[in-house]
C-alpha cells in the first residue's frame, strides 16, 4: 500500500507538472489532454492492479505485469523512432540554414571586396 501511495503522489506530481510546463502552442490542448489520460489510467492501475491481468489473460498473456512489460517496450521503441526521425528532421534544417548563413556572408564579404576594389567609387 506505502508504494502505491508513493506512485500517486508520483503520477500526481507529473500531472501538475505537465500542466503547468509549456505555453499555449498549436495542438498543446491535445497533447496535455492526451498525457492526462495516459497518467489517469497509470493511476487507475496502480489503484486496481488485477485490470492488468484481466486484460492479459484477455489477449493470452499470463500476468498482468508482462502485459504492461510489453505495452511499455513498444511504446518506447515507437518513442525512439519518433525522436531519432525527429532529430535527423532537426539535423536537416540546422544545416539548411547553415548553408544559408554562409552564403550570405559569402556574397557580403563579395561585394565589399568588390565595392573596396571600385575605383569609380
Amino acid at each position: 500500500m506505502m508504494f502505491q501511495i508513493f506512485l500517486l503522489v508520483l503520477i500526481l506530481g507529473i500531472l501538475v507538472i505537465g500542466f503547468r510546463k509549456g505555453g499555449v502552442r498549436e495542438g498543446s490542448w491535445l497533447l496535455k489532454f492526451f498525457w492526462a489520460g495516459f497518467w489517469l489510467i497509470a493511476a487507475t492501475i496502480v489503484l486496481k492492479p488485477e485490470l492488468t491481468t484481466r486484460a492479459a489473460q484477455f489477449v493470452g498473456i499470463g500476468r498482468g505485469a508482462d502485459l504492461v512489460l510489453y505495452i511499455g517496450i513498444l511504446v518506447l521503441t515507437a518513442l525512439v523512432f519518433t525522436l531519432l526521425f525527429w532529430v535527423d528532421s532537426i539535423e536537416e534544417s540546422v544545416t539548411k540554414l547553415a548553408q544559408h548563413i554562409a552564403l550570405k556572408e559569402y556574397e557580403q564579404r563579395e561585394a565589399k571586396k568588390s565595392s573596396d576594389s571600385d575605383p569609380n567609387v
